[in-house]
């Protein structure tokens, strides 16, 4: 095994001393990227139904509770039995509760257990932003094919 000699090991503790000073410089110039919290979420679903007796929002209602899920409902204002009709798509309003609080999400996931159409333009706007942010992902129970989800879908196979 071969030895440093004395005159090599001021050499070396000098190299290794500028590497580490070096080392440190590079890393507290970099903080600034590591500065900003990353988004957090909490472990909680946003169910977004039509009221107690419609059937979709109740199953969704009652599989998140076998599942032991959390999760917090909020029903539309101007649903009614006539869901789905022309009657009451792209009516209905809805209150959406604190989506955020800082850089955390308090919902990992959101459930729209009728059709986004039934709602009125703009009531999903603050909902898809949120989504967008946090990158949330949205389950629909039920929607019809429209123009409006074409881009969503991805083309057939041939």
């Amino acid at each position: 095994m071969k030895t440093l000699t004395s005159f090599r090991r001021p050499r070396l503790a000098v190299a290794m001393s500028i590497a580490m000073v070096a080392g440190s410089l590079a890393a507290s110039s970099g903080t600034e990227a590591f500065a900003a919290t990353p988004n957090t979420l909490d472990l909680k679903v946003l169910l977004i139904g039509d009221g107690p007796s419609d059937a979709t929002t109740a199953a969704w209602e009652s599989a998140l509770n076998t599942e032991g899920v959390p999760y917090t409902e909020v029903d539309a204002d101007g649903a009614s039995s006539t869901a789905g009709t022309s009657t009451a798509t792209g009516s209905w309003t809805l209150t959406l509760p604190a989506l955020s609080s800082g850089t955390t999400g308090l919902f990992n996931g959101v459930v729209i257990a009728d059709s986004p159409d039934d709602f009125a333009a703009g009531q999903l706007s603050a909902l898809d932003a949120y989504e967008s942010t946090f990158g949330v992902n949205q389950v629909t129970a039920t929607c019809s094919p429209a123009p409006r989800w074409a881009p969503l879908m991805s083309p057939e196979e041939p």
